[in-house]
């Protein structure tokens, strides 16, 4: 070569490599001396920290897997003009022009060296940086946490587990988790016991006691290191509340259970214990096919399936052969939801045998004549053999629409194969619950059908829904917008008090001004939307110029073109046309604000469109801003208002939609039935349904 390897100068020039701010600079300043000073022919670096770092540099190769291909051909089939140097953080290859002798590969030994030591300093300020970022998420978790090694070596805590704990940071740090005396001999031992699964990556959770509260474990690995992270959170309400509420199950003669997501036992009382032989130690953790007899186990597995499918309660009732005598249970389930999800379902079976043959003289006495249920005898193929009043009206209703009905899947339809479902009454769609039970007379075995007409309470049940759907909502936005607030004011109250400055007092009125509207606002959706707001003729061309003037500004300018007409709606139409003109001003970003109102009436309809000067709703949401709790922009308030927008318009039978106003803003387009002073309101609004 022509370059001279006992030239200071240059040795000094290819080995000052400097700790760099930019690891893309470092990685161009390596090639750079590659080709400049030692003469490469190609070149490439890699570097490589985990969960940090992913770096190529190739020189004279296409691209970095070409590179990798290449090298890994040379490890194969070594070259003499190459030299290849892996380290722990990546790896450096300089493949020279010509064959690389003695004195210069102990330049190329020494330049990759020098650049082993500069990558590892990098991937050390790199991992010291995500220890600082974990050390700061620890101490801002507001729950006890604690930092173990594989071995159960305690690395760090937060302050909320030393004033927990009662210990100083020296009595912990260092010292094995299962050593600390805040810990019970017994939590000790299940401490021990836990370390090793969670080094298997079992990180299943455990309960802990300290100082007479309790705790439940939450464990993680935490990433690209040999550490654990335990976060306690405190359960001690809940814990206490499980206690008394196994204490009054206890007292119970019916048969309570809990069960998880997974249907194994979580709770029973004493009487459940008692019925199963089984004591309750051994019943939690179990499923039905481990504890009860095999047909009350198999209808309380079905019930329980339809109660994750449906999320809803069920009632259901069996007779099973035990111990020699023929048992009849009732049950109830209910499920607890959280989220969309079924986290558990409590219930109760009663032992009603007694009751059920007391119940079955009487029922044969009287049900006949004075059951205000529909009730069939049936033989064993499904034919009608005797009927009560009830039932005789069902079969005439079934024979407006068939020649015969002597069977009774002919009037009632559902599923024969259960014995109790909901079906449906011939034609007519009402809704019947429907209980099938055998009996046997003489030789001759029936089966006693009763129905129960449930359409009204099927109606309730859609009604009670969605009237909690609207509660749950309201509810939520509630605590979740009100809850934000106060954490809010909290904050500005304290910055008031270091520094007494007028601005934070301005913005903790800002935001109980925000809170009040939002109050104002589910009290309007709560008696906008109630059923008992009769619906009548309401003059649009009053309303909108009475809201009008409440919104006249010396920035807002309004054009009217109103048609005199009635449409249906009640008194909270008024809210319907805020909303729209308040949204047109408030998220209106121009000095001068115009907004444009349009009324025109046909024979069916009254159109009003509303459209302003502002920004504008982008397309991809449009169909978003009308549902519950949605907000955009900065500007974005309670997100209730449009939804309440649409929920009025519904209930009065029209519609409103959005659009792009031309050639700037937004186009609310509103569509109410027209109402006729002179006609009747009730005949009209029953015409459009």
């Amino acid at each position: 070569m022509s370059i001279s390897v006992n030239n200071p100068a240059l040795l000094y020039e290819v080995l000052n490599l400097k700790i760099p701010e930019n690891v893309d600079d470092f990685g161009e300043e390596v090639l750079d001396k590659c080709s400049r000073l030692l003469k490469a022919k190609r070149a490439y670096l890699r570097i490589d920290v985990q969960g940090c770092i992913s770096k190529h540099f190739p020189l004279g190769f296409k691209n970095w897997p070409e590179a990798e291909k290449v090298i890994k051909d040379a490890k194969n089939n070594p070259k003499g003009n190459a030299y290849i140097c892996k380290f722990d953080h990546g790896l450096f290859y300089i493949e020279t022009i010509e064959r690389i002798d003695c004195d210069w590969k102990r330049i190329i030994y020494s330049f990759s060296k020098r650049i082993k030591e500069v990558v590892d300093k990098i991937a050390a300020e790199c991992k010291k940086v995500e220890l600082e970022k974990l050390k700061v998420l620890i101490h801002s978790i507001p729950d006890a946490v604690i930092v173990i090694s594989e071995t159960g070596e305690i690395v760090d805590v937060n302050n909320c587990f030393i004033k927990l704990s009662n210990l100083s940071p020296s009595d912990v740090v260092g010292r094995k988790i299962y050593d600390l005396a805040c810990f019970n001999k017994e939590d000790r031992e299940k401490l021990k016991e836990n370390i090793r699964y969670w080094k298997a990556g079992n990180c299943k959770k455990i309960r802990l006691v300290i100082n007479s509260m309790y705790f439940e474990v939450n464990s993680a690995k935490i990433y690209n290191t040999d550490k654990f992270v335990l976060v306690l959170r405190d359960i001690t309400e809940l814990e206490v509340m499980n206690k008394k509420l196994q204490t009054l199950v206890d007292c119970l003669r019916n048969f309570i259970f809990m069960k998880d997501k997974n249907l194994r036992y979580v709770l029973v009382n004493d009487a459940f214990a008692r019925f199963v032989n089984l004591p309750k130690e051994e019943i939690i953790g179990k499923r039905d096919e481990d504890v009860l007899p095999p047909e009350l186990a198999e209808i309380c597995r079905k019930t329980d399936m339809e109660i994750l499918k449906s999320k809803s309660f069920r009632r259901f009732e069996v007779s099973v052969k035990y111990q020699g005598k023929t048992l009849f249970f009732e049950g109830y389930k209910v499920p607890v939801v959280k989220g969309n999800e079924v986290t558990s379902i409590v219930g109760v079976i009663r032992d009603v045998t007694e009751r059920k043959l007391v119940e079955e003289l009487k029922r044969f006495k009287t049900l006949l004549n004075y059951s205000t249920d529909a009730i069939f005898i049936i033989d064993e193929n499904g034919k009608i053999v005797d009927i009560n009043k009830e039932a005789k009206k069902w079969i005439c209703e079934c024979r407006k629409h068939k020649n015969e009905c002597n069977k009774i899947y002919e009037v009632i339809r559902g599923n024969w194969n259960s014995e109790v479902f909901e079906g449906t009454v011939a034609e007519s769609g009402r809704k019947v619950l429907v209980n099938v039970k055998s009996a046997a007379f003489g030789n001759q075995l029936y089966r006693i059908v009763t129905a129960k007409d449930i359409t009204d309470l099927k109606k309730a049940q859609e009604k009670i829904r969605d009237m909690y759907e609207q509660l749950k909502f309201m509810n939520s936005l509630l605590r979740h917008d009100i809850s934000n607030s106060i954490t809010a004011i909290a904050g500005y109250l304290e910055m008031y008090k270091e520094t007494g400055e007028a601005e934070y007092i301005n913005k903790i009125e800002k935001i109980l001004d925000n809170c009040i509207e939002l109050i104002n606002s589910i009290k309007k959706i709560e008696l906008a939307l109630h059923d008992n707001n009769e619906l009548t003729c309401i003059n649009i061309k009053d309303t909108i110029h009475n809201i009008v003037e409440t919104i006249k500004d010396k920035n807002v300018s309004i054009t009217m073109n109103v048609d005199e007409c009635s449409v249906i709606a009640d008194e909270f139409v008024y809210s319907v046309f805020e909303n729209l003109l308040s949204n047109a001003v408030i998220h209106n970003d121009k000095e001068e604000k115009k907004i444009f109102i349009d009324v025109k009436c046909n024979d069916k309809w009254v159109e009003v469109k509303i459209a302003d000067n502002g920004p504008g709703i982008p397309a991809e949401i449009r169909e978003e801003v009308f549902k519950k709790g949605f907000k955009f922009g900065v500007t974005g308030r309670t997100g209730i208002g449009l939804y309440l927008v649409k929920s009025l318009m519904e209930k009065y039978g029209g519609t409103v939609e959005v659009k792009d106003n031309k050639p700037e803003g937004c186009l609310f387009v509103l569509k109410f039935k027209r109402c006729d002073v002179d006609n009747s309101i009730r005949n009209s609004y029953s015409d459009s349904q």
